[in-house]
């Protein structure tokens, strides 16, 4: 939608001389700026913000659905709250090499093809290979 209407500004004020393009990413990060402002003035931590809404996630995936945003910053932070999120940091951080090495999806939520159970070590990554076939079920 972004690059639709600073194609259309730059059409309907030619006098401007607007780079379309360049409007699109600047107005994209202001949009980015105030979805992790908006959190921040209701005091819920910054660095939760920044995992649902800051420059490591796609800004079309920010803009696109920011109800989803809010929904998994949410998550985030009633997972701080009651502890379960420090174990959800280990996985992550234990899977992150390994799917940096991958071409998967970052938009998709399915082990389907992905995953080789046979190399799964531990019980906790058997637990985690639940959760994400739970996830993709419920998409």
């Amino acid at each position: 939608m972004l690059a639709w209407a600073t194609a259309h500004w730059a059409e309907l004020v030619p006098s401007f001389t607007l780079n379309p393009e360049l409007l699109r990413e600047e107005l994209g990060e202001f949009l980015r700026q105030r979805r992790i402002n908006l959190p921040e003035d209701e005091r819920i931590d910054g660095d939760l913000v920044r995992a649902v809404a800051g420059e490591t996630m796609a800004l079309d995936r920010v803009l696109r659905d920011p109800q989803d945003a809010r929904l998994r910053l949410d998550l985030l932070t009633d997972l701080r709250r009651t502890g379960g999120l420090a174990v959800v940091q280990a996985v992550v951080q234990r899977a992150a090499p390994r799917a940096e090495n991958g071409d998967l999806d970052p938009s998709g939520c399915s082990a389907k093809g992905v995953v080789k159970v046979s190399l799964l070590s531990s019980p906790s990554e058997g637990a985690m290979l639940d959760v994400v076939r739970r996830a993709a079920r419920a998409e």
